[in-house]
């Protein structure tokens, strides 16, 4: 009998306890919190966002980067040499170098300065590509910003649990301690059913008990540590402001809303959605490379070399002394003999594997969202059957407490029955946590995730 009892209450009672070997905290400051603040703190807090934000802004710089295509853009190169003195025209020169001091200084400076016209689509596919990479990065931080929220509630909801494991622990404590004492008041009585062997199996159970009433509290420590570390709430030891684990009251729609929901909110969703338009531009881009650049260029050159005579001649160039410029329409065509065609095919390649990944939301997402719809249906079945389980199991109990002060029944039923109410009770609080973190998932695939909570 004490070998039973034993194992059914480890069965029915550690897996809701979180166990570490931390210590608890004891001392520390109390922080009462709620559900919506915990999560506005994490997602105020979170690491992960701030990477995604990151990755916004480096989108919006390449975004910006490609609008200021468009513009004139100016190339100016400047050169400073030594040059030899030089003497005479071009006809004739007398002038021969000697010494060190017939060498001077040259001065050049080039400026080239040119605005695109017309690129055949090449500028303006290559823009629409960086504005929906914004998008995809802005899609990503709303993903992160989900995977913020689910795990949030998933530590906010375990400290729930693991405190409310705790209370159930120090009842079942408290359910022994009277079992004890009413074995030990009928092994007083001359005409009693009471044997030691009962008091024996009681003491048993209450160690065994208190055992578990340390687990539960490392547990609450861990839970809270975790809830604790997510909201930066630094050395305060946090506490739900609910005091029991109850059911989340949210009704339940048809699961074609949800799944239709997944299918336009879900971030994933619109990342490749904006991703695949992205690569179609590319595509664009790429293909439009092979054809030339139509552009306004505007040409200044300035040379001087004071050692050096000028030539003054319209038909001689005089690469030492001169100033000239002036403007017109070019057009800049490049043949590379295959690079374009690379370019273009490693362009359609990634756009086959977003599209493929497209492919494969589709198929997948409302599984994943029918997955957490019938999770849902399943722990709000549970959460009722194990409801009314332990309130009869507690009847159960008191009842047979009291025919056992009447000499009605043995011990072991009042044993059994108090085994079966912890167990119970316990598979109680874990169907609520279940039922609890299948909304919040539910929710998350759906697209449908609250970060107002």
């Amino acid at each position: 009998m004490k070998k039973i009892l034993i194992n059914s209450l480890l069965l029915g009672l550690i897996p809701l306890l979180a166990l570490c070997s931390s210590p608890a905290w004891g001392q520390q400051r109390k922080a009462v919190i709620d559900l919506k603040s915990a999560v506005a703190k994490a997602l105020d807090l979170s690491p992960e966002i701030r990477e995604a934000r990151a990755g916004l802004l480096f989108a919006e710089a390449r975004k910006d980067e490609a609008l200021a295509n468009r513009w004139v853009q100016i190339e100016i190169n400047g050169l400073a040499a030594p040059a030899l003195d030089a003497e005479g025209d071009q006809i004739s020169s007398s002038h021969e170098f000697s010494s060190i001091d017939d060498i001077g200084i040259w001065l050049s400076a080039d400026a080239l300065a040119v605005q695109p016209l017309y690129t055949f689509g090449r500028l303006s596919q290559l823009i629409k590509a960086a504005k929906k990479g914004v998008e995809v990065e802005q899609a990503t931080i709303d993903l992160t910003a989900d995977e913020v929220v689910l795990k949030t509630k998933e530590y906010y909801y375990g400290l729930l649990l693991a405190l409310n494991s705790q209370e159930l622990v120090n009842e079942a404590l408290e359910m022994s301690n009277s079992a004890l004492a009413r074995v030990k008041k009928q092994l007083t009585l001359e005409e009693t059913s009471a044997t030691e062997m009962d008091l024996y199996k009681l003491q048993s159970v209450i160690g065994m008990v208190e055992g578990l009433k340390a687990e539960a509290d490392e547990g609450v420590a861990l839970a809270q540590k975790a809830l604790s570390a997510i909201c930066g709430l630094e050395d305060q030891a946090p506490f739900p402001a609910e005091e029991r684990l109850e059911p989340v009251e949210t009704k339940l729609q048809d699961l074609a809303v949800y799944q239709e929901a997944a299918r336009s909110k879900r971030p994933e969703v619109r990342q490749l959605k904006a991703g695949l338009e992205a690569m179609d531009s590319l595509v664009k881009a790429a293909e439009a490379e092979r054809l030339p650049i139509i552009y306004l260029g505007g040409l200044f050159k300035a040379s001087w070399a004071p050692g050096r005579d000028e030539i003054d001649n319209a038909f001689i160039d005089d690469d030492y002394n001169h100033l000239y410029g002036g403007a017109g329409v070019g057009v800049l065509w490049k043949f590379n003999f295959g690079i374009h065609q690379a370019k273009i095919d490693q362009a359609k390649a990634e756009r086959l594997k977003i599209k493929a990944k497209e492919l494969f939301a589709q198929t997948y997402l409302p599984l994943e969202v029918a997955q957490a719809y019938l999770a849902v249906q399943k722990f709000k079945k549970m959460i009722s059957a194990s409801e009314k389980a332990y309130q009869n199991a507690r009847r159960w109990f008191l009842a047979a407490s009291s025919n056992y002060d009447l000499g009605l029944v043995e011990s072991k039923e009042v044993n059994d029955s108090m085994l079966q109410y912890a167990t119970q009770k316990a598979g109680y609080l874990k169907a609520v946590h279940s039922y609890n973190l299948s909304w919040a998932k539910l929710e998350k695939t759906a697209g449908l995730c609250r970060r107002q909570e």
